[in-house]
């Protein structure tokens, strides 16, 4: 049997094995489980305890096989239908299929020299489609510019673009702001700017594209805008007051 291993294996569930051979009847029974068996019964009878045995489990299965060939053996691999190929295979022909009802998760834990540590990141070209903004009141929340960025690259790429270098008036620092793009996609970001100074007249900002990673320049264009000054209710009387003031009383 052991010259013909392949024809022979038997597959057994944990729970008819002993590990340390203190059980009855179960593949593996120790000498001195039998004996305490035989002490605790009333009667005894040849076999008892060593029930259950390889041996055992091995001729079911043949006996089984002898009455039909088709049947489906219990311990016996080669006639289980979990397993692959015929019993006249060797043993890299058995092949053991498992479902798994559900999917399992591991952790592995990486240690790396730091010096071995990279890193790959993608870049592609891109420009500053549209780059606009409407004119506002001075000294307000309404500056609003929005820029228009085209990847016209074939991978996806990040993107940093930077208002600076704003004048005359106009408040910094602007926050940069950062994106990712895909191939041939485009997005608008928006930029909130504001004034220093009441004031009417023509400003602009430069608009910079740039990589995060390597500070590479795309694109840069200068963007030119107009505010009005902002009047506030207050103003307007105090004004209407000083044209006034001269103005005599009628009798």
């Amino acid at each position: 049997m052991v010259q013909q291993y392949w024809l022979n294996m038997l597959l057994v569930p944990r729970n008819m094995v002993t590990i340390d051979g203190s059980e009855c009847n179960k593949v593996g029974t120790s000498f001195a489980a039998f004996r305490k068996q035989g002490a605790v019964a009333p009667l005894t009878v040849a076999g008892d305890c060593l029930g259950n045995q390889l041996f055992q489990l091995h001729q079911e299965d043949l006996y089984a096989l002898a009455g039909n060939p088709d049947a489906e053996t219990r311990f016996l691999t080669s006639g289980m239908k979990m397993f692959k190929g015929t019993a006249t295979l060797d043993m890299t022909s058995l092949q053991l299929i498992v479902g798994s009802p559900e999917l399992n998760y591991s952790t592995v834990a990486l240690e790396l020299d730091n010096a071995q540590i990279g890193s790959i990141a993608n870049e592609a070209n891109a420009w500053i489609k549209q780059a606009t903004c409407a004119p506002f009141s001075s000294m307000s929340k309404h500056g609003t510019m929005k820029v228009t960025i085209q990847n016209f690259g074939s991978v996806e790429s990040d993107y940093i673009v930077r208002l600076h270098d704003c004048i005359p008036g106009i408040i910094e620092p602007i926050p940069p702001q950062a994106l990712t793009i895909q191939p041939q996609d485009s997005f608008t970001l928006t930029f909130d700017i504001m004034t220093s100074v009441n004031m009417e007249g023509s400003h602009y900002c430069m608009v910079t594209l740039q990589s995060p990673q390597t500070a590479r320049i795309y694109d840069e264009v200068k963007v030119f805008f107009d505010t009005h000054p902002w009047v506030s209710k207050s103003a307007s009387e105090w004004q209407k007051q000083m044209k006034n003031k001269d103005s005599k009383k009628a009798n």
